[in-house]
């Protein structure tokens, strides 16, 4: 394990990462000139075959003419005898030098999509010939024409003078949208018409020539600036590509869309940098399609599934003119919502791209030329971007689905998902949002861990250990990172350890819990899943081995899994897992292990320096480690305090004794956040200022956490009465030595039963824990159903030392033998035959349909526990 005190980019990540374009756009906006298009008239259209229906001769036509940026569509025509007449006129477009003006002509279809009949492709030098109007040859595309007949169209194209420079606004990079000039260079310099070399390959991945020898697709010519017309019609997906935005047709045409797919997305980038709620989305997108090796488009420029795909994220990608209106446009919370989404579909679009080209299913599939699998997903793909993008500039309303699209899906059949389903899921393990950091806080840690998730070069690190003393605050960064990956669709599991609750500490669950969580994310790993477990009920639900768990349930089934974006993984508090004082426990397995996963992976591992997590990590391949005292990342700890601070504290308050309590911390955040707790909830005759003195009283040779515990406990019991020290010994014993939270209701039920040595009355514990706020969860009396458990392990810690607590320890096998003494008397008293009352006992569990809610109405919280851990 390789330790990153002072280097701090990423492991196995650059410094940096180059944004290249092959020309200055700036350069051609001095050359910007208006074009005018009038669309007179098309003849040849009767000479066209292949319309189904026998009505083909009474179709309607219409054209769709576009410069890479905007696109205008004429009226749909009825063909009279040999002309279709349209007489519309388009001002609208702007040129230069770099532009091409591309018309599409289709014809409409009432029970098909309209198809594209031909193409006109028009260079700058071609736009700028002359202003009569002239008839040009349309190339036809997917419909043939009788031999020795050809369709025109007659066009009256002007140009305007170009604007002069001071009319044009020269800004910044992100100041101006990108065209089709715009490119994106992440290899050798290219012209904008040239295209990857098709000797340039991917590994595993067959050359266009010898794509060329096993799928016969129609030949592309290329005569005089035009392609010929395949001999057939294309599959439904074609429909797809042209309506998006036209046919690409000509070779290199995808490269070149794509180098504005890319540009465009950088520039969205660059305008949002400053809007924190966007631009993790806009950062994550443009991470994966930048990527992406131009000799992919090389060797996929005749599909017409990446056509489509690739013309879609073009088209949804045209948001704005000016950075300024695009700005404005996502002021509304309904418009950012639209874009978020809009950026998620193309991160997915760009994973698609390139589980697609790498797949090698995907070569026999085309040989068959069927394509079923894949047609659906990229029709999905494309209409919900169109969606997007259409609400995005009306500013209508759009149902945002927060769906991951995954490559080629396969069925799962209900039995098999109802067996997958069987697997144990830890249930509250996961993240919580409101455990991460104040906004503006710890964001040399957060950018770090961002940064080396997305990296492209971090393959080599798969997990990267945070280390940190109690009360440093790993935590809140753990939830934190966890909470924003998943808001950006890219958390594939976390699992968060606590002691003293066995759910969230069996070490098993944490590998059957993020196979569960593969299984919903990655249909192909999900589908080999059900194959490895559908005849095994013992690894399904009867082991606990880690080795078996990993190889069978884990390793197997991402082997049919192409994985593109990182598969990252949130494991916080290791140290707090079972068996992890040893020397096997699950810290050794991940050590010994996570090498074996795929390098897509990235697992994010917060502990303390315990000496057995530490030893084990050291040596283990493709794991890295940082530390929360780390000089460089750490270096605004104490303005953090201080945000924290001046959030959460009385303002007064802060304004007078904010300074110093901020010392008093000693960069500890757990001191800051209890602190602040206490203060906002002053015992009974004292004031937010009262406390606020007690806490910066001097406390000699204490940990600045005992010292805090303590002043707290000693605010609100007085241990000289005997009472008092009694009723504090059991309820607070017995809360910290359950096997899982209970309830104050709860924990109220069960010492109903205790020995009459131990006996008190039920408002015991509401009377104990309800000012404990500060340093407990659900005490108050709203809250009397719900678990309570310490807010920090720490405080844990500090009450079963007797060396720390003073007077405040609990003794808590005293505190076991206890509750063994109430769980007995409980399930004496109530369990009977037929609890739940069955219908028939003869009936197996599987079989009652609603097991669940009979279980949760006749078996209370109380009696579950006393059931499941009296023998613990």
């Amino acid at each position: 394990m390789a330790s990153d005190q002072l280097a701090l980019t990423p492991p196995g990540q650059p410094a940096s990462q180059n944004l290249g374009s092959s020309h200055d756009p700036l350069e051609s906006l001095h050359r910007r000139s208006h074009l005018r298009l009038k669309i007179i008239h098309a003849a040849g259209l009767h000479t066209v075959t292949g319309l189904p229906g026998s009505f083909a001769k009474h179709r309607h036509f219409y054209v769709i003419a576009t410069d890479g940026v905007t696109t205008r569509t004429t009226k749909a025509i009825r063909r009279e005898k040999q002309l279709t007449r349209w007489d519309e006129t388009f001002d609208s477009f702007t040129v230069d030098p770099s532009s091409r003006l591309t018309l599409r002509l289709f014809v409409k279809r009432d029970l098909h999509s309209d198809a594209l009949v031909g193409v006109l492709d028009l260079s700058y030098p071609e736009l700028i010939h002359d202003s009569n109007p002239r008839d040009l040859h349309v190339i036809p595309i997917h419909l043939s024409t009788k031999q020795s007949q050809q369709i025109t169209l007659r066009l009256e194209i002007t140009i305007d003078h170009a604007e002069r420079p001071s009319e044009v606004a020269i800004a910044s990079s992100a100041s101006m949208p990108p065209s089709i000039s715009g490119k994106v260079d992440d290899g050798p310099t290219r012209s904008p018409s040239s295209t990857p070399s098709a000797a340039e390959t991917i590994p595993g991945v067959p050359s266009i020539a010898e794509m060329l020898d096993q799928v016969n697709l129609p030949a592309i010519g290329k005569a005089a600036g035009r392609l010929a017309a395949p001999s057939a019609p294309v599959s439904s997906m074609a429909n797809v590509a042209e309506q998006a935005s036209g046919a690409l047709y000509q070779a290199g045409s995808v490269y070149d869309t794509w180098s504005v797919v890319l540009t465009r997305m950088k520039w969205v980038v660059d305008c949002t940098e400053k809007i924190a709620e966007i631009h993790p989305y806009a950062k994550t997108a443009w991470g994966v399609l930048s990527l992406i090796p131009n000799t992919i488009f090389a060797q996929v420029e005749r599909d017409e599934n990446v056509k489509a795909l690739v013309l879609a994220m073009h088209d949804a990608l045209d948001l704005a003119r000016d950075a300024s209106t695009f700005e404005r446009s996502i002021r509304d919370s309904a418009q950012r919502d639209i874009l978020k989404a809009m950026l998620v579909h193309s991160r997915a679009c760009g994973e698609f791209v390139q589980t697609y080209a790498k797949d090698t299913e995907f070569w026999k599939r085309l040989r068959k030329n069927t394509g079923r699998g894949v047609d659906s997903r990229v029709e999905s793909y494309c209409s919900k971007l169109v969606a997007l993008r259409d609400g995005f500039l009306r500013h209508a309303t759009v149902t945002i689905e927060k769906t991951i699209f995954q490559v080629l899906d396969e069925v799962v059949d209900g039995n098999m998902s109802a067996k997958i389903e069987q697997i144990p899921y830890p249930s509250g393990a996961s993240f919580l949002s409101d455990k991460g950091c104040l906004a503006g806080t710890r964001t040399a840690f957060l950018n770090y861990i961002t940064s080396w998730v997305e990296g492209p070069d971090s393959e080599s690190t798969r997990a990267l250990m945070l280390f940190g003393q109690a009360g440093t605050g790993k935590s809140s960064i753990a939830h934190e990172v966890a909470h924003r990956f998943r808001e950006i669709q890219l958390l594939a599991s976390s699992f968060m350890f606590l002691r003293g609750e066995q759910s969230k500490q069996e070490p098993h669950l944490l590998f059957t819990g993020l196979v569960r969580d593969l299984s919903d994310r990655y249909p192909a790993f999900r589908s080999s899943l059900g194959k490895a477990i559908q005849y095994d009920t013992s690894i399904r639900q009867g082991t606990k081995d880690l080795s078996m768990i990993f190889k069978t349930l884990l390793l197997q089934p991402l082997k049919d899994t192409n994985l593109v974006s990182p598969v990252f993984v949130v494991i916080d508090a290791l140290d707090e897992a079972s068996g992890v004082t040893g020397r096997n426990g699950v810290h050794t397995f991940l050590a010994d292990h996570i090498h074996n996963l795929p390098p897509n992976f990235r697992i994010l591992i917060t502990s303390r320096p315990e000496h057995n997590i530490k030893r084990a990590f050291d040596e283990a391949e493709s794991i890295s480690a940082i530390w929360m005292n780390n000089p460089e990342l750490s270096s605004a700890s104490e303005e953090d305090i201080h945000a924290y601070l001046k959030h959460n504290l009385p303002a007064d308050i802060y304004h007078e004794h904010g300074e110093r309590l901020a010392r008093k911390t000693e960069g500890l955040f757990q001191w800051a956040a209890a602190a602040c707790r206490y203060i906002q909830e002053p015992p009974g005759g004292l004031t937010e200022e009262d406390l606020a003195q007690r806490l910066l009283e001097p406390s000699p040779g204490h940990h600045p956490l005992d010292a805090l515990y303590s002043t707290i406990l000693t605010s609100y019991f007085d241990l000289n009465d005997p009472r008092v020290r009694r009723r504090y010994q059991s309820v607070m014993g017995q809360l910290f030595s359950l096997f899982e939270p209970l309830s104050s209701l709860s924990l109220t039920d069960l010492r109903r039963y205790s020995h009459p040595n131990d006996a008190d009355s039920d408002d015991s514990v509401s009377a104990t824990v309800r000012n404990l706020g500060s340093l407990l969860s659900n005490v108050a009396p709203a809250d009397s159903g719900r678990p309570i458990s310490p807010l920090h392990t720490s405080f844990r810690d500090f009450l079963t030392s007797k060396d720390r607590a003073g007077e405040f320890w609990i003794d808590v096998a005293a505190s076991h033998r206890q509750m063994a003494y109430c769980c007995l008397g409980l399930l004496i008293d109530k369990v009977h035959f037929n609890i739940c009352k069955l219908v028939s006992s003869y009936q197996k569990n599987l079989d009652v349909p609603d097991i669940h809610s009979l279980v949760s109405r006749y078996i209370f919280p109380s009696l579950s526990y006393a059931s499941r851990f009296l023998l613990e």
